[in-house]
């Protein structure tokens, strides 16, 4: 099943194919505020170098966060346009869980973090070998430092500036990059026993407010 997959929750622009467990190919790019511009002539450029056109897509698996408000609301638009005009199956899946997955083969109690704004940062605590939903939150930096004193942690994307003072021990790098093959590897996986999203309810996974949602409600 030859799935596109999409990662555009931090500042790495992450996409994939892949077919049945084979990744035909990926890209990244350190995208910033450019989501937009960038993530359409990465696709085409990708499909391309595979040897790949539109046509032959078959599913499509896009990366609901938590993460950046304005990158995930464009990969999620190119997502479900996709879907809608070319009647594929959808599926959504956390950046975190698919890092999760890569780490617990290697540490047994861990933390992922990814920065938010405002000082806060989303952290994913596992101790255990499936990926909870319910284990993800939101903290202060206090909260963060404070959480490190037990367990070992890792940054998906951009690191906090005082990153070394916050956590002693530290996940090794190469078990945290965001892969767009393999988003799009699970996601074939699962597209191809059945799982589907619908297009028109899909959205990103945020725990907090945008800084609009904040401004709006104080008016």
């Amino acid at each position: 099943m030859i799935t596109l997959g999409i990662d555009s929750s931090t500042d790495i622009l992450a996409i994939g194919l892949a077919d049945s467990n084979i990744i035909l190919g990926e890209m990244k790019s350190e995208a910033l505020r450019d989501h937009a511009s960038r993530i359409m002539p990465m696709i085409d450029n990708l499909l391309t170098e595979c040897g790949l056109d539109k046509n032959q897509l078959e599913g499509l698996v896009i990366s609901i966060g938590p993460g950046s408000f304005t990158g995930l609301r464009i990969g999620m638009a190119v997502a479900k346009g996709a879907a809608l005009s070319r009647n594929l199956p959808l599926l959504g899946i956390s950046t975190f869980e698919l890092v999760c997955q890569r780490v617990q083969k290697r540490y047994d109690r861990f933390g992922l973090v990814s920065v938010s704004r405002r000082g806060e940062f989303y952290i994913y605590q596992s101790d255990s070998d499936s990926f909870e939903k319910e284990k993800m939150s939101l903290v202060s930096d206090s909260g963060l430092i404070k959480i490190s004193a037990d367990l070992t942690l890792g940054v998906i994307g951009r690191k906090p500036e005082n990153w070394d003072q916050i956590a002693p021990l530290k996940i090794d790098e190469e078990l945290l990059t965001v892969s767009g093959g393999e988003i799009a590897l699970l996601g074939s996986g699962r597209l191809a026993q059945g799982e589907r999203d619908d297009p028109a309810t899909l959205e990103p996974w945020y725990l907090a407010l945008s800084q609009a949602e904040i401004n709006f409600g104080r008016q």
